[in-house]
């Protein structure tokens, strides 16, 4: 068993990406550039019967939501994230978007399930402990038939299973990435959703990313 050192997990994310906000875009503009851009294909995909409500899991900056209303104006959209600087960031020039300053727990907690249509998961299923439980309440908050956008570094290769490891000592805030068969074979067998479609891409020679469109069932 990997001993955690330091701070509360909540605690070690809110820190970690408090000290992002101010450069987290151009920082990792090449990381996030191609994830944003298959989500945006996949929803192109949905014209024929458009999604009415949007939730963004661990939102950051709010840029992909703004994007995707610029795209669905007359749609709804709430993002969430655990940091307050990502979130003020998200907040200048919100227009109709609602950013709120919560944790997953606290917002699963307060809303109504069955509410949304899409879920956008974008780079934080690394900080979930128990995944399983996590994506079983992603479920729930889901209407029959919604989509559920995913992504996560893989943990494939033997540089990424490194850090990985000296992330889980040393960081706080992480829980653990999974390899693509891992997250595969668990969403295979949870029977909560299809996979409609998944693929990887690599914006660097260190990140592999795996990225899922999947449907309620």
């Amino acid at each position: 068993m990997v001993k955690r050192l330091g701070k509360s997990h909540e605690s070690g994310i809110q820190q970690d990406y408090e000290r992002l906000a101010s450069h987290y875009e151009e920082r990792w503009q090449n990381y996030l550039k191609g994830q944003r851009a298959w989500v945006l294909d996949e929803l192109a995909k949905l014209d024929h019967e458009p999604p009415q409500n949007y939730l963004d899991i661990a939102c950051g900056t709010g840029v992909f939501l703004k994007n995707l209303q610029s795209h669905y104006p007359q749609h709804a959209y709430t993002g969430l994230d655990l940091s307050s600087a990502m979130i003020k960031k998200a907040q200048a020039g919100q227009g109709p978007i609602k950013f709120l300053n919560q944790s997953w727990r606290q917002f699963y907690e307060d809303n109504n399930p069955y509410a949304h249509d899409v879920i956008v998961h974008m780079n934080a299923l690394h900080h979930i402990h128990n995944k399983k439980r996590h994506f079983e309440e992603i479920a729930s908050c889901l209407k029959e038939g919604g989509r559920l956008f995913l992504s996560d570094f893989a943990c494939d290769r033997l540089p990424l299973k490194m850090a990985d490891y000296y992330w889980r000592v040393f960081k706080s805030g992480y829980a653990g990435a999974l390899s693509s068969s891992a997250l595969g074979h668990m969403i295979q067998t949870m029977d909560l959703f299809e996979i409609v479609e998944t693929t990887k891409i690599k914006p660097d020679r260190f990140w592999q990313i795996q990225l899922y469109h999947l449907i309620k069932i």
